[in-house]
């Protein structure tokens, strides 16, 4: 089904090649329609093909969100932000600061890729992503993917999460941003940013800190985040950057009685980057990137002594985990009128060290006193995405291949369309064939009581979307989309599979699942200063993934509200149900609503002050799938911001 969906989207873009206009200039009244609902900088997306191109280009299924609407919504991390998108289950207590797993269209979370400025921000060891370590203040975009991407991005088998930071200053005139704000459970955020410019070199620099008591018990949560970027004008036509961040969240998770433990974890990641990035003519561009990137992470768990695990508090597990990551990419990018062409290639390697020390109850049970595992990897990939614009109708394609020396190799196409149907109407349709490399828990290094399988492939992936976007209404935005995702050789946990004499679990690749849904959205043009918003998604999962979910759904729902001068409001509803079958002792039958108030109190040249206030969970509904991770009830907050 897929396969033919991409042939035949490749035969029908070969006949219109033949017989379409050349190339032209966007319209004007195509962009006077997509300016009703997206912003200037809504208007180009850069992850589909890794390189610029309108929205109107792009067949891929891509939600952008701005640094704007990050601060209306007053958020404090990357939890707060993915909760607004309609397809993204973000699983987490809510609690200042947490951070949890997120999944997109149904997917597994090692599924899902993120990347902050082109570094790989998952863990190699377990696939899953730290949300509260990216400070929000340094975001410029974020832009997700819904779906494979792996055409342009290599291992990506549910989706990418493309983070965007802040670009150093242009001009002399220091800008930037003060900002502290207090609310219940003593949860203060702090953060300063500025930028500004002394030619030949412009900077960015961002320094914050978070603290909190626990919303709910005894949660308590610490980061502190450092970040600076400078750019060098060195050469006519050529910039070099350069890029260092510090993120240290500490998070304690509080007591789990229905467990017996209570645990707590610090993370701490830095990273450095140095980008080159030149124009050799009028249409090709060309850069060179390389990073390094380390995390170290330890979590703590204690048992209470209720039984379980025995009648006395004492060490559970420690375990400590470093992995340090360096990588490169090359990539060309030719443009002439509307068409656009991208080469590159990507190389990373990565060690990993961990270390696991087994208190009595796991000893009693078979685990070692203390446990050393480690691992390496490096891999390297190929890619080249092209679009090709004629008339109202653009044709992208894209190809990538993948070598990593664990799982071994794998060729991932695409194709997909858009047709702009009426100058208020766009059609989307994209197929592809991806994949995810083995996470190196299941495949290298193991873990408690999981033993690895070396034998392990990748996992893959077959997809294809159709969606619609249109304004034909005037007044209302819609987008609708359908999906399906075929997974084949899909990682399944098998109970004591290794035998005698650790009759640990082991992975395999045995599983086919099929994901298929819908997703939709709308929203008004503001009415007297106020836009209604609403979203939806739905998936079924077949067969059920491990925690027994077959059918998922997502409802969201805004009211905004904003004077262009003095105020704006938002107030949001969240509903996600996760169908879990499984006896996690959850409740979700709710939606949680919060309400976010922005007053410019001072507004002069180029300083701006701002007051703002937030209330958490305005109705006290329950979200929550595990019973010793419920959510906060309402609570409230307030700061002020001061913009120059």
């Amino acid at each position: 089904m897929i396969r033919g969906c991409i042939a035949r989207t490749a035969c029908l873009a070969l006949i219109l090649m033949g017989a379409a206009p050349p190339a032209a200039a966007q319209t004007e009244a195509e962009l006077a329609v997509l300016r009703m609902f997206y912003t200037e900088k809504e208007l180009t997306v850069v992850s589909a093909a890794r390189a610029p191109l309108t929205i109107s280009q792009t067949p891929e299924n891509i939600t952008v969100i701005t640094a704007d609407q990050i601060r209306r919504m007053n958020a404090h991390n990357l939890e707060d932000i993915l909760r607004r998108v309609p397809g993204v289950y973000v699983g987490s207590p809510r609690d200042f600061g947490s951070s949890g797993a997120v999944a997109i269209q149904g997917s597994e979370t090692r599924h899902v890729r993120v990347l902050l400025d082109g570094m790989n921000w998952n863990y190699i060891d377990a696939g899953v992503f730290q949300s509260n370590a990216v400070p929000v203040e340094t975001i410029e975009r974020i832009e997700i993917i819904k779906g494979p991407a792996s055409s342009a991005w290599g291992s990506s088998l549910g989706g990418v999460i493309n983070i965007i930071t802040k670009n150093t200053g242009y001009e002399t005139l220091l800008s930037g941003v003060v900002q502290g704000s207090y609310g219940e459970g003593d949860s203060q955020d702090y953060r300063a940013a500025a930028a500004g410019a002394t030619d030949p070199v412009g900077y960015y620099l961002y320094a914050g800190r978070q603290t909190s008591n626990g919303l709910v018990s005894d949660r308590d949560y610490e980061r502190n985040s450092l970040f600076g970027k400078l750019s060098l004008n060195a050469f006519d036509r050529v910039t070099i950057g350069v890029a260092m961040g510090y993120s240290d969240p500490y998070y304690d998770n509080g007591q789990s009685p229905s467990q017996d433990y209570e645990d707590e974890h610090t993370y701490r990641t830095h990273f450095a980057n140095l980008s080159v990035e030149a124009e050799f003519t009028r249409n090709l561009d060309g850069s060179l990137f390389a990073y390094a990137l380390t995390k170290d992470n330890t979590d703590r768990t204690d048992t209470l002594g209720l039984g379980i695990w025995g009648d006395r508090a004492e060490l559970f597990q420690k375990q400590r985990l470093e992995e340090d990551v360096s990588g490169a990419a090359a990539r060309l990018v030719w443009q002439f009128g509307r068409h656009t062409a991208v080469f590159g290639a990507d190389f990373e390697t990565a060690e990993l060290d961990k270390e696991f020390v087994n208190g009595a109850a796991p000893q009693g049970a078979g685990a070692p006193a203390r446990l050393g595992l480690g691992a390496d990897r490096s891999l390297w990939g190929v890619y080249a995405n092209a679009s090709l614009v004629f008339g109202d109708f653009s044709l992208s394609l894209g190809a990538r291949y993948d070598d990593d020396e664990v799982s071994g190799s794998y060729f991932s196409p695409s194709a997909g369309a858009t047709y702009q149907l009426t100058d208020a109407t766009l059609l989307r349709v994209t197929g592809s064939s991806g994949f995810n490399t083995p996470i190196l828990a299941a495949s290298e290094t193991g873990g408690f009581f999981l033993d690895p399988n070396p034998d392990l492939e990748p996992e893959e992936i077959l997809s294809g979307q159709i969606g619609v976007e249109t304004s034909e209404l005037e007044f209302v935005w819609l987008k609708a989309a359908y999906f399906y995702h075929e997974t084949r050789r899909a990682l399944v946990k098998e109970l004591y599979a290794a035998g005698s004499p650790s009759f640990n679990d082991l992975y395999f690749n045995r599983g086919e699942i099929l994901r298929r849904g819908v997703e939709v959205e709308a929203e008004t043009r503001p009415f007297y200063n106020v836009a209604l918003y609403a979203g939806a998604s739905y998936v079924n999962i077949t067969p059920p993934n491990d925690n027994g979910a077959e059918d998922q759904y997502t409802f969201n729902a805004a009211l905004k509200y904003d004077d262009g001068e003095s105020w704006n409001a938002e107030l949001w509803g969240r509903y996600a149900w996760w169908n879990f079958t499984y006896g996690f002792g959850g409740e979700y039958d709710d939606f949680i609503w919060n309400i976010s108030v922005n007053k410019t109190v001072y507004l002069k040249d180029h300083l701006r002050a701002e007051i703002f206030c937030a209330v958490h969970n305005l109705f006290n509904g329950d979200q929550y799938y595990i019973i010793d991770a419920d959510n906060p009830d309402r609570w409230v907050e307030a700061g002020v911001r001061f913009s120059f």
